[in-house]
């Protein structure tokens, strides 16, 4: 077409929308007649066609399946999918287009109400799992909105009725539960899980997780020094990045590197071999975990303040690093905490020097006694 036609045709469309603003000046509203000689006009850069439906569910498996996602833990992408899964049965299978903010507010509500879930649970999962997803089709070019956004859910934040922190006498009840069970228990066995994950965790700090996921090449030695290697090339560790902790001579002289060197290769805590769903979604290492806490708490620790009993005590690690005057970048280092100093995002810690801080520690201090001490002294 030249130019000389398009402006043409231009002029006359613009002819007739005068006219049809002048009929509807003078009340008259019936259709134009001229609209159907243009074709519907479509976006180009638009997501896909709202005649092509796009479920939640394969919404979901797109963001899943995608490479981007290979870094994301199996649990997280095992809870997503709950999330969406849930959603779409609530809304009757939508298109995941017409969502809509509205959509959302009722499904959180439901969970808060008919589900009875924490307002914290509905913001940190559900509306997280729905935003995140949403957010990257955005950018993919898939959906053009969030429809969780503008959701807001207020959270309060829970009383604190105790310290996090295991106190001295239950660190005493779980070392003392732990010890009672025998140091040679059969590796991959849940005796040897009791035995040595929370002992672990009391003298290094590490997650409940990042303890029962250990395998045996974890455990190293460099220059004399016996420490262990936390990494996500064993399971998830919370910041994906791997980080050694020295072992301190206390359990080795309970005799937590004999038990490592009669297990083999592989992981210390739980049989892959013997799983019943090779396809489960859960890590064998996180069911390892669950059954430690519901132990622990059935034998030692049935304060039911303390919501995260075993992972107190990795709060208890940070109450007596400092009370024994380990340098705070040291603390950082060895439970795999965020630096909080600039200086600690150059260079790295010398395995020798983190064993230095750990001797630090005394048995007693860690272990706790039976008696409690006084708040002030902790």
């Amino acid at each position: 077409m030249s130019r000389g036609r398009l402006l043409d045709e231009i002029a006359l469309a613009l002819d007739q929308a005068a006219l049809k603003l002048k009929k509807n000046a003078s009340g008259d509203y019936r259709p134009d007649e001229n609209v159907e000689r243009f074709p519907t006009w479509e976006n180009p850069s638009s997501p896909q066609k709202a005649s092509k439906k796009l479920t939640l569910p394969a919404l979901f498996d797109t963001w899943a399946n995608h490479p981007e996602q290979k870094a994301q833990a199996p649990r997280t992408i095992s809870r997503y999918r709950g999330v969406f899964d849930a959603l779409d049965k609530f809304l009757k299978h939508p298109d995941a287009h017409e969502v809509s903010t509205s959509d959302i507010r009722r499904f959180t509500d439901a969970l808060m109400t008919e589900g009875k879930l924490e307002p914290r649970t509905v913001k940190d999962v559900y509306k997280a799992a729905i935003s995140s997803v949403f957010n990257w089709a955005i950018g993919k070019g898939i959906v053009l909105h969030n429809p969780a956004t503008d959701v807001a859910i207020k959270v309060k934040k829970k009383p604190l009725l105790r310290p996090k922190e295991l106190i001295d006498p239950e660190a005493f009840a779980l070392f003392n539960a732990c010890n009672s069970i025998p140091s040679d228990s059969a590796p991959r066995t849940s005796e040897a899980a009791y035995r040595w994950c929370p002992l672990i965790c009391l003298y290094t700090g590490a997650r409940i997780g990042e303890a029962t996921q250990l395998r045996a090449e974890d455990f190293l030695n460099d220059a004399g020094v016996d420490y262990l290697r936390i990494t996500p090339e064993a399971g998830t560790v919370k910041d994906g990045e791997y980080r050694y902790a020295p072992l301190h001579p206390r359990v080795i002289e309970l005799g937590l590197l004999a038990f490592v060197r009669s297990a083999g290769d592989g992981p210390l805590f739980f049989d892959k071999a013997t799983r019943r769903n090779q396809k489960a979604k859960t890590p064998q290492s996180e069911l390892v975990a669950r059954k430690i806490t519901a132990w622990a708490k059935q034998t030692c620790l049935p304060d039911t303040k303390l919501t995260r009993p075993v992972h107190g005590t990795r709060h208890r690690f940070m109450t007596v690093a400092r009370r024994a005057g380990i340098d705070p970048q040291y603390i950082e280092a060895i439970t795999g905490h965020a630096p909080s100093g600039q200086n600690s995002h150059y260079g790295s810690f010398d395995i020798s020097a983190l064993a230095r801080e750990i001797r630090k520690l005394t048995a007693a201090s860690v272990e706790g006694h039976p008696v409690e001490f006084h708040r002030k002294n902790l």
